[in-house]
């Protein structure tokens, strides 16, 4: 009786659940149906965008240098039909303004771009229901001078450190030198032109990456960006038997060292490893610093290449001893 009973139950379950599922699917159609209809209705009626349309500037000489700042972008507003503006906005249909140098170039400094020059290129931009209801800048002026040229080094500019055990060997940019142009005032005053400022932290490896020139005011670069190459290597541990020199010692002196030879242990980059040997380095004793103290030992000064890194030497004081020569 009792499975019979649990048996009614479940069916009277499903049944509902059926139902209920079938209604709750029913009740999601029309809604998608509803939202449909709501869409198109929507898209049919006007509305007013605003577009950000590029402005491109053609055929401008290399020995001239815009001293203005013209606009990169023309902000429009246009009326339309929903879908018509959604077209605009997801196939980017919109083209760029352009702007031919030679078509515009006067015979002073400056071009002036009219609103009948922006209206005509936007006018043919859009389809024939469109509306363009305005746009900014309604006109507007580049300013413009010859320049002279030369050729200056470009110039590393921002921040790069490796990590631990690792040594940047080398930054350099390729090409290492650009063509600027400018007035001949401004020519006089530049020696070189940076790189826009980077920053990279812990590199394990040699990295290339194309960067841009910093923007100078009055000054265009040929070209205007580089490819960065920064080195990058792993350091590894050497040590050496490096000779102690005096320096400074005064005729009918001689300066002994007690030992006449340190160790020095360092590191330095795998691409180095080999050819480092002791005449890369002077230990040295002065006359001139070790007769002041009154001791018989002293630290020795380490001068080192720059590739050399955290150099140690040992023992790290020497002792000595000032002798006079024997006349003969």
């Amino acid at each position: 009786m009792n499975a019979r009973f649990q048996m009614a139950i479940g069916k009277i379950r499903d049944a509902l659940l059926s139902i209920l599922n079938r209604e709750f699917l029913i009740f999601f159609g029309f809604l998608g149906i509803s939202a449909f209809f709501w869409v198109l209705q929507t898209l049919n009626d006007d509305y007013e965008e605003v577009f950000s349309v590029p402005v491109v500037y053609r055929n401008v000489p290399d020995n001239v240098v815009i001293t203005s700042n013209p606009p990169e972008f023309i902000k429009v507003t246009i009326k339309d039909q929903g879908y018509a503006l959604l077209d605009y906005k997801l196939r980017k249909t919109l083209k760029p303004i352009v702007f031919d140098f030679n078509q515009h170039e006067s015979k002073g400094y400056l071009i002036h771009i009219t609103n009948g020059d922006i209206h005509k290129q936007l006018s043919d931009n859009l389809s024939n229901a469109s509306k363009l209801v305005s746009f900014k800048p309604e006109s507007f002026d580049v300013v413009y001078t010859r320049g002279k040229a030369k050729k200056v080094p470009v110039r590393f500019a921002g921040n790069a450190n490796a990590k631990q055990q690792y040594e940047i060997t080398q930054i350099i940019a390729s090409p290492d030198s650009v063509l600027i142009y400018a007035p001949e005032e401004v020519l006089d005053t530049v020696s070189g032109m940076y790189i826009r400022p980077v920053s990279y932290h812990e590199l394990d490896d040699s990295i290339t990456t194309q960067v841009e020139l910093s923007d100078v005011p009055y000054i265009k670069a040929i070209p205007n960006n580089v490819d960065l190459h920064i080195f990058v290597e792993q350091l590894t541990e050497k040590s050496l038997e490096v000779p102690v020199s005096t320096i400074n010692v005064p005729e009918g002196k001689i300066l002994r060292t007690f030992p006449s030879k340190v160790k020095v242990t360092f590191q330095t980059v795998l691409s180095y490893y080999k050819s480092v040997n002791p005449n890369n380095f002077i230990i040295q004793i002065d006359y001139n610093d070790i007769i002041q103290t009154g001791s018989t030992h002293a630290v020795p000064t380490v001068l080192a290449p720059s590739i050399i890194k955290h150099l140690r030497i040992s023992p790290k004081e020497v002792d000595f001893l000032l002798e006079e020569t024997i006349a003969e």
